[in-house]
This record gives structure tokens, C-alpha cells and sequence, in this order.
């Protein structure tokens, strides 16, 4: 008899441990090594690693083809041995073994069929599992079963609870709402540019039953001839992050619409920026104003990039990277994303992710705040501000930082989580 193993995760390892001290195991078939980890590192699978350890003969084709199938009959191979291989095998595969090919699965079938059938025994609170040994089949898990070794489930065994992934996916499934957000920024052309903002806002919808439709607006193709009706089936605006001076002009409209028709808006990193130069334009009078980014000559730069501002952060080159926190200004609507309507005396910081260069020139600051803009959010010592909003309208929120990274399906980020809250309320 000659046994040929084939399997590929850990939960097969034992199996051909065992199979290896009791019978003489020819060769073992598993898969190609697979790039893994952020390093995309060439590794390979744990039944490769313990069958080189055993000093087995490992075979990986990326295809069980006719020349593969030669070669193990030419080998002589006429028993088959499988856990966990990953792969259907065809009757052409199957032919070669005239002892017999035999699957090995983790489960007294056909109680439970499919990738983790111990986990589905435990989380359905069986007394009992076991391991099944059936003749393959070409249909998965049909094959007679040979041999059955059934053990206790004594109630203390664990495995992962799905039962907040389950709700998760059935709330996508009966979502009875409908939300639409326009999406307004510089590279919409290609959507993955914006991929984690996009996640954030259907994140957001989920826990409200709501399907948030986003609409891809070019902020180069807004003017002032056409922004009023371009924008005004939304019911909210975000505007994310970017560089350079392309765009700017059709997003600072798209704030000040938002801004004018009490419509929720929501400027992360250059949207902050940008609700920040619309109000000053608009609001405190500063005609002039921009960043220093896009309009070096101006001499209105309430965004610049502030030599020494910063100084006391670390940085990476030029740009402030990474984590940082921020303290929230009491009553205000950053502090209800956050903490809800519970107040408290102490002193709150949250701690968000940062990616830019520009800063909120502190130059303006009076001019600004005195205008009616609100500073929810600055660094510890007062020099960076964090966040801006303005208190007349129902959600008008500008962030320096991404909270979009730190969103889940199930955790929705608060902002943005208020930010649907808002839109939903406005849709109606």
C-alpha cells in the first residue's frame, strides 16, 4: 500500500502525524506556497512545513492535470488520504487510487457539513461531535461513511461567537431605508481612491436599517451656474481628503450649500479645510481667503502650512502621520458624536489618525470664532485645531483627521454614525 496524504491547514497536522507513525505515508499533496502578511512573504502551509519535518515527499502542482495524474500512477500511489485539502477532486484523480480514497472530516456527518463544522457543533450547543472517515465521492461529503469515532461535548469548549456578525448581516439583508450622500471630492473617477470613506458611510447605515446610496460628484465639474441643482436631491455632503489645488473651487461650493441650506455636512481632513475657507469667505467677510496650498499669493491664508506650529509633534517630514489626540470642547457637537448627551466635568480626549500638512492658521482665529465658527476640538497644548463646526445647523462638522480608518461594520465610527443619523432625519 502506498498512502498518499493530501491536506493543507493546521487542523490537518495532526492527522498526518498520526497517519506517519503507524503507516508508511509515500508522499504528501498540498498547496503551492502563497504570498502572506503584510510583506505578501512566500510561505508555506502547515502540512508542507510538518511533512519536510517528517522527511515525506511533498508535491504542490498548482494543477492536478494529466501530468500529474501520470506521474503518481508511474509513482504507484494507490491509496488516498485527504483532510482539509481545500480542492475538489475529479473522477480522473480519484481513478488513480484502487485501494481507495478517503476523506477525513471533523464532524459526525452529515450533522454538519462545511468549513467549520466543530465550531457550528459547539455554538449549537451539542452534547456531542466526532470525526467521520467516508469514501470520497464527486460530490462533497456524499461518499459512504466507513468509520465514525464520536467524543463529548462537555458545555466547555469555545469557539468564535458569530452571533453579532449574524445580526450584522441580517440587518444588511432587511435594510428598509434609503439615504443619499453625495460624495463630493477631486478623483471620483476612480472610487477605490475614496474605498474607506465609502465603507465608513455604509458602516454608518447598517445599524439603522438604511442603504446609504452614494453619489459621485466631480468637484471640478461644479460652478456657480449649476451647484444649486447639482446638490440639491442630497441629503448630506462629505468631502474628503486630497491634495493640491484641482477641485477646490466646486468644494468649497458644495460647503457653502451645505452650509447655507442646513443641509449635514461633513469635511474630513481637506473638507475641514475647505468648511473652513468657505466660512471665512462667506461669513467673516475674509474675500480672500484660501490655503497656502492652493493660492501661495494670497494674503489670506486662514489653511497654511505654519513653520513652528507644530514643532512640539513628531512628524513625518513634512506631514503630521499617525495618531494624535484631541480635546473636545464641551457642548458641542463633536462631544454628542462621541459621548452622546452624557455630560461630564471632566476633561475629554479622543485620539484619531492624521495625514496632512496644512494647519488652521491660528492668525484667524479670533476673526473666525467671532464670526460665529466653532473650534471643537484642539491639540492638549491649544496650538493645532483638530476640528470646526458651526452650531446654527443640524450637523456642520470639519475634521483635520480620518476617521473613516478606524470604522468597522460593526462599530460604526460615531461621526459618522451621526453624520447618517443626520441625513436620515433630514430625508424624512
Amino acid at each position: 500500500m502506498k498512502i498518499l496524504f493530501a491536506g493543507t491547514p493546521a487542523i490537518a497536522v495532526p492527522t498526518l502525524k498520526a497517519l506517519s507513525d503507524t503507516h508508511q505515508v509515500s508522499g504528501v499533496l498540498t498547496n503551492p506556497d502563497r504570498p502572506a502578511g503584510r510583506k505578501n512573504i512566500l510561505t508555506p502551509s502547515p502540512v508542507k512545513v510538518c511533512a519536510l519535518e517528517l522527511a515525506i515527499p511533498v508535491f504542490q502542482p498548482e494543477k492536478l492535470d494529466e501530468k500529474f495524474i501520470a506521474f503518481l500512477k508511474a509513482e504507484g500511489f494507490d491509496t488516498l488520504i485527504t483532510f482539509a485539502f481545500g480542492k475538489i477532486f475529479k473522477k480522473d484523480f480519484l481513478d488513480i487510487f484502487t485501494n481507495g480514497a478517503f476523506n477525513i472530516h471533523p464532524s459526525l456527518l452529515p450533522r454538519w457539513r462545511g468549513p467549520a463544522p466543530i465550531n457550528a457543533a459547539i455554538l449549537a450547543g451539542d452534547t456531542v461531535s466526532g470525526i467521520t472517515i467516508q469514501k470520497m465521492a464527486l460530490r462533497m461529503d456524499t461518499g459512504d461513511i466507513a468509520l465514525q469515532l464520536p467524543f463529548p461535548l462537555d458545555g466547555n469548549e469555545s469557539a468564535p461567537d458569530l452571533t453579532e456578525w449574524k445580526k450584522l448581516v441580517s440587518d444588511i439583508e432587511t435594510m428598509d431605508k434609503e439615504v443619499t450622500i453625495g460624495l463630493v471630492g477631486k478623483y471620483i473617477q476612480l472610487h477605490d481612491a475614496y474605498l474607506s470613506v465609502a465603507e465608513a458611510l455604509r458602516h454608518a447605515g447598517y445599524g439603522f436599517g438604511a442603504d446609504v446610496k452614494i453619489e459621485w460628484i466631480d468637484s471640478e465639474e461644479l460652478n456657480e451656474s449649476n451647484y444649486e441643482e447639482s446638490l440639491s436631491s442630497l441629503n448630506g455632503i462629505i468631502v474628503p481628503g486630497g491634495f493640491g489645488d484641482r477641485g477646490i473651487e466646486g468644494m468649497i461650493l458644495a460647503a457653502k450649500y451645505a452650509r447655507t441650506h442646513n443641509l449635514p455636512y461633513f469635511g474630513i481632513c481637506l473638507g475641514m479645510q475647505i468648511a473652513v475657507i468657505e466660512y471665512a469667505r462667506n461669513v467673516a467677510g475674509l474675500k480672500d481667503a484660501c490655503s497656502g496650498e492652493f493660492h501661495d499669493a494670497t494674503d489670506v491664508k486662514v489653511i497654511d502650512f505654519m513653520p513652528g506650529q507644530s514643532d512640539s509633534v513628531d512628524k513625518g517630514g513634512t506631514l503630521r502621520l499617525g495618531s494624535y489626540p484631541c480635546v473636545v470642547t464641551k457642548g458641542s457637537l463633536l462631544e454628542r458624536c462621541y459621548y452622546g448627551d452624557a455630560a461630564s466635568d471632566e476633561e475629554r480626549i479622543i485620539s484619531e489618525r492624521h495625514r496632512h500638512r496644512y494647519e488652521f492658521n491660528n492668525d484667524y482665529k479670533d476673526v473666525l470664532t467671532g464670526a460665529g465658527l466653532v473650534i471643537s476640538g484642539q491639540s492638549p497644548n491649544g496650538e493645532l485645531v483638530e476640528t470646526v463646526e458651526i452650531p446654527e445647523n443640524t450637523f456642520y462638522l470639519g475634521v483635520q483627521f480620518h476617521p473613516e480608518f478606524k470604522s468597522r461594520p460593526n462599530r460604526p465610527h460615531p461621526i459618522f454614525r451621526k453624520f447618517i443619523e443626520s441625513a436620515l432625519d433630514i430625508r424624512g
